[in-house]
Formats: structure tokens, C-alpha cells, sequence
């Protein structure tokens, strides 16, 4: 069995200069990632209050960036205000080592800080079970899912 190292894990906002800092850890999450499709996509949702955070941790005397969290809130017709996570990472050398739990705890206190948003959504792929598993024990009790529907007149 694998040890499971504690480490102590500093979360910081990512900024718009760390963003090719991130994207390797980007591409493990979708690997058919560019990186110009990245900065383009984070600079819109930046817009529209998007926030980006990486879990930061120190080894053999140097930071190395281990996980990258993005999250924003909507206001959701049916249950009003939410915090969606759409990007939840961490690098495959460093995973269950409790840092995904610390990103996920980081999440939950800025959820906590907004008075008004109750809801916490995220999205993960069917074929990512490590992750699923991960929401399903993070959170007390997941009450729904999302569906894929390709539009054939997307262009990306």
C-alpha cells in the first residue's frame, strides 16, 4: 500500500502571469488541451468573476505547484445562488496524499464566505472514476448529474 504523505499545502490565486505555470497541470485533467485555447478561455471567464487557485507545496527546498482548482458562481434558476467548480486537478505523482481534500475544504470556506450561495456543483467525465469516487466522499450527499450533448455546430 502506498504511504500517504500529510503536506502543508498553500492555496494561492492563480494570476494571469502563473497561467502557463498551470496548464501542464491543466493538460492532466484534458489532455487534448492547446495552451492558447487555455488563456483564451480563462481571459473570458475572467470576466465573469472566475477564480483560479493552485495548491502550492514545498519539496526538497523549492515550490512546486501540485493542483489547480477554477470556480465561479451563478445564479441557478431553480436553486439560486451556486458555486460551480469546473477544474479540480492534482498532478498524478501527488494524488491521494490529501491534497485534492485540502482544495476541496479551500471550495467549501469560500462557499461558506458568500451568504447568499448554498449549492456547490462540479462536473467530472464518466470515465474518470478516481474522481468520482473523490466528489462522492468529499460531499455529503451529490444530488444530481450533468449530460453531454455534442452540438454538431460547435467550433472551437
Amino acid at each position: 500500500m502506498e504511504e500517504r504523505h500529510k503536506y502543508d499545502v498553500q492555496i494561492k490565486e492563480v494570476t494571469p502571469h502563473e497561467l502557463s505555470e498551470v496548464f501542464p497541470l491543466f493538460v492532466q485533467l484534458n489532455p487534448s488541451a492547446k495552451e492558447a485555447t487555455f488563456m483564451k478561455n480563462y481571459n473570458k471567464a475572467k470576466k465573469n468573476e472566475y477564480n483560479l487557485y493552485k495548491a502550492v507545496i514545498t519539496e526538497t527546498g523549492k515550490l512546486h505547484t501540485v493542483g489547480l482548482m477554477g470556480y465561479l458562481f451563478n445564479e441557478d434558476l431553480c436553486v439560486g445562488r451556486t458555486m460551480y467548480i469546473d477544474i479540480l486537478v492534482v498532478d498524478k505523482h501527488y494524488r491521494n496524499k490529501g491534497i485534492g481534500k485540502q482544495l476541496m475544504k479551500f471550495a467549501i470556506s469560500k462557499l461558506h464566505q458568500d451568504k447568499c450561495a448554498r449549492f456547490l456543483r462540479w462536473t467530472t467525465r464518466n470515465n474518470l472514476a478516481e474522481a468520482i469516487s473523490f466528489y462522492k466522499n468529499a460531499i455529503a450527499s451529490p444530488i444530481g448529474y450533468y449530460y453531454r450533448i455534442d452540438n454538431p455546430n460547435f467550433n472551437e
